[in-house]
């Protein structure tokens, strides 16, 4: 049979119908006024009503598992509900009565105090009981073995993720080992329930757990996508096989937009090894708030045909729409995910569509609470031909009780998502799962809490929405670069996790390689000078290797640059700031053109990692968007000497030439902020790297220069620090002295700028 599409009005109309029928079951299914279910949602939908109130509730319910005691409980109780004064004057705030009344206490040491830390702290604890179902495997188990009398069924969840101690990650693979074979004993004795434990395909296991990679290795990152496939790779197979041996099933949960690629490929690398190949009592999931979300599913079908057995795909729509949205505002990069939430409804039937014209090779699991998307499935189910219970709806614990009784009433298949582990390590999940529940834009809480009316709720996505709820907050592209174009803008990150760029870092790595033993020669007057000694700089990793060979400059060079700088004095301090900012913009372009190249040249000859290099880098360049930004703002009026004639004017007028002494520790970012500050006032530059960044400085020195400064506007001396350092730093000549060193250098810039020159104490 054809499934006919979405916008078909027999397949509305039976979207509508089934909807309906799952509202009124709901309604019959609401808690008794009296059960502890129907407080709880009272108490969260009352506290929560109020936004500032809400996201103070969450900050404390955040902190309070790392609370020592019921002293530092009620003072932090007290720091993020009292209102404080502010300015002599007590701030316009009005909590609920029951708020002002346990922040009363004036010690917070008092009998008081210690009651109200004990209630919070009892508050918190059954917070995480309603959506975690144990703090240890034991007490798991017996939740869901209630699970399965209320005709549930359920997968369980190790929470803890993204763990970057190698042994915290074996002991998340002993949890899950642990689960799996304790399970599997007891799971003999559970009596067989048609409706949980078969399918059309056979019998279904009782065992379910789904399993995050990122619990179970320690730093699972993209940046290594080999490396972390193999340790993931090597952890992950002991719990496929101990599941096989009991009968369980597995499913490998999806996490942050970062690691889905790795994750997938992971995915189909084990199971297409001989020893899993055949096996199909696994699963992963499909996220389709983004729009990568109908690709993958369409990938993953194709390759499912190829392997020849089945496997079982949960849709989700997704659980980290606003981090991921933050992040990608923070990095600059564009959000992989869809920017209003009526898009993700739409995506999530698409792809649920997709998914069950191919249940011959799919097994179909849809997790979600919106009543439209649950209806829109089981009628895609109906129009399909497909036998009833095909399909499995999941929903997670502590979420929508009523619609989890509604559904089962109708003799549908639910499984229910059922985390488990101690409170400081489902935190992260605790406050996930609290946003959410008290979201204005949550479906729940728009059905069961704010009465929307069905009509709307059962909508097609995109044609009704919802005042105030279906868009998300995200700046529109024009208001964007309307603020982009008066403010100053940091520099895009470079997004490791996309294979494009670590491609073309790994070029960038080969071409620089390339280079090594290349000498390097001083720049004095925009002109290289060649010494009699070179210091070899050497790659840290690979000590015989040597990156590149600088000159060793003597103090007859040193002066030279000195002198250079102060002839470029005045033909530089004369320009305009805006023709200054002409040149760190030309500067910040050679800089971004270069990127893959100049964080190659600091991974290879300062040991930095990529993300460490490529953060150096962004300092670098932002640097010199900033003072490009800042010099426009000064406007175009030269800087002015300060002359008898303008004596008792305010004037600015550079200091004249400036040594910079750089570390080797921020081999690009720390040189270039001073010598761009220098250079932004007006001021010429003499610039001394350290050892083991001097070709790092002298890459930066050639940007600058090819970016259009005038010849001895920078100069750049390699040489000893102790040597040469010693000798700009007593130099006569300069002026200014700027750098990041040793007390040994902090001392003789100290002597200096106390030390008689030429008749006058020296400004410093």
């Amino acid at each position: 049979m054809v499934l006919a599409r979405l916008h078909d009005k027999a397949l509305e109309a039976d979207i509508g119908r089934i909807g309906r029928e799952i509202f009124k079951r709901a309604e019959s299914a609401a808690p008794s006024i009296f059960s502890m279910e129907a407080w709880q949602q009272f108490a969260m939908n009352w506290m929560t009503q109020d936004e500032d109130l809400k996201l103070r509730l969450f900050r404390f319910i955040e902190v309070m598992p790392s609370l020592k005691d019921s002293t530092a409980i009620a003072r932090h109780l007290d720091e993020y509900l009292r209102p404080h004064e502010s300015n002599g004057h007590s701030t316009d705030r009005s909590w609920p009565p029951i708020i002002d009344l346990a922040v009363s206490f004036r010690r917070h040491d008092s009998a008081y105090a210690k009651l109200v830390a004990w209630a919070a702290m009892y508050g918190c604890g059954q917070s995480a009981r309603h959506f975690i179902v144990g703090a240890t495997p034991a007490e798991a188990i017996a939740s869901v073995r209630k699970l399965r009398r209320k005709g549930m069924t359920f997968t369980l969840d190790v929470l803890g993720e993204t763990i970057i101690a190698d042994r915290v990650a074996l002991h998340h693979q002993e949890i899950y080992l642990n689960l799996l074979r304790h399970l599997g004993r007891e799971s003999r004795e559970w009596p067989d329930l048609p409706v949980l434990d078969h399918a059309p395909w056979g019998p279904l296991p009782k065992v379910n757990i789904s399993i995050k990679l990122s619990a179970i290795v320690a730093k699972f990152d993209p940046i290594d996508p080999e490396g972390a496939a193999r340790a993931a790779l090597d952890r992950l197979r002991p719990v496929l096989r101990c599941a096989r041996e009991t009968g369980a099933f597995i499913n490998v949960d999806m996490e942050h937009y970062a690691v889905k690629d790795l994750t997938l490929d992971i995915f189909k690398r084990v199971l297409t090894e001989p020893e899993f190949r055949d096996w199909a009592n696994v699963g992963i999931v499909i996220q389709t708030y983004m729009p990568e979300g109908e690709r993958d599913m369409r990938e993953l079908i194709e390759w499912t045909r190829s392997r020849g057995t089945p496997i079982t795909v949960r849709i989700v729509k997704g659980a980290y729409w606003d981090s991921e949205t933050a992040n990608a505002k923070k990095n600059r990069w564009p959000n992989p995910l869809y920017e209003e939430k009526w898009e993700s409804d739409a995506s999530f039937e698409r792809v649920s569509e997709l998914l069950l014209r191919n249940a011959d090779v799919i097994r179909p699991a849809f997790a979600s609470h919106n009543v439209r998307s649950i209806a829109a499935v089981l009628a895609m189910e109906s129009a399909l031909g497909l036998p009833p219970r095909t399909l499995e709806l999941q929903m997670l614990t502590g979420m929508g009780d009523q619609l989890k009784r509604a559904v089962v009433s109708m003799g549908q298949r639910l499984r229910v998502y059922a985390p488990c582990g101690d409170l400081m390590t489902g935190m992260a999940y605790l406050i996930r799962r609290l946003i959410e529940n008290t979201a204005n834009e949550s479906f729940l809480r728009q059905s069961f809490g704010q009465q929307v009316p069905i009509d709307r709720l059962l909508a097609k996505p995109g044609t009704a929405r919802l005042e105030n709820s279906e868009s998300r907050p995200v700046p529109s592209s024009k208001a964007t670069s309307e603020q982009d174009a008066d403010s100053f803008v940091t520099s895009a990150d470079i997004d490791f996790s996309r294979e494009a760029n670590r491609q073309a870092m790994r070029k960038a790595l080969a071409e620089v390689r390339s280079q090594f033993g290349r000498k390097h020669p001083a720049i004095i007057g925009n002109g290289g000078v060649d010494t009699r000694i070179w210091h070899d700089s050497l790659n840290p990793s690979i000590p015989a290797e040597v990156v590149g060979r600088t000159a060793i400059c003597d103090h007859t060079l040193a002066d030279r640059g000195v002198h250079a700088a102060r002839e470029a004095l005045h033909c530089w301090s004369s320009t305009t700031p805006s023709e200054r900012a002409a040149v760190f913009k030309r500067a910040a372009m050679l800089l971004d053109e270069r990127r893959f190249e100049l964080c190659a040249w600091m991974t290879m000859e300062v040991g930095k990692t990529w993300r460490e290099s490529q953060g150096d880098f962004m300092e670098a360049a932002d640097y010199l968007a900033f003072y490009a930004h800042e010099m426009e703002r000064a406007g175009t009026r030269p800087f002015r000497n300060n002359t008898a004639e303008n004596a008792d004017s305010l004037s600015q007028f550079p200091m004249g030439v400036a040594v910079v002494i750089a570390p080797f520790t921020s081999p690009l970012s720390q040189p270039c902020s001073m010598i761009a500050g220098a250079l932004s006032a007006g001021a010429t530059v003499v610039f001394k790297p350290a050892g083991d960044a001097s070709v790092c400085g002298a890459k930066l020195c050639e940007i600058l220069i090819e970016a259009g400064l005038p010849p001895g506007v920078l100069n750049y001396v390699p040489g000893s620090g102790s040597d040469l350092g010693d000798f700009l730093v007593v130099h006569p000549g300069v002026d200014a002295i700027a750098f990041t060193g040793s007390t040994k250098v902090g001392r003789r810039v100290i002597e200096r700028a106390h030390a008689p020159v030429d008749g006058r104490v020296a400004q410093k």
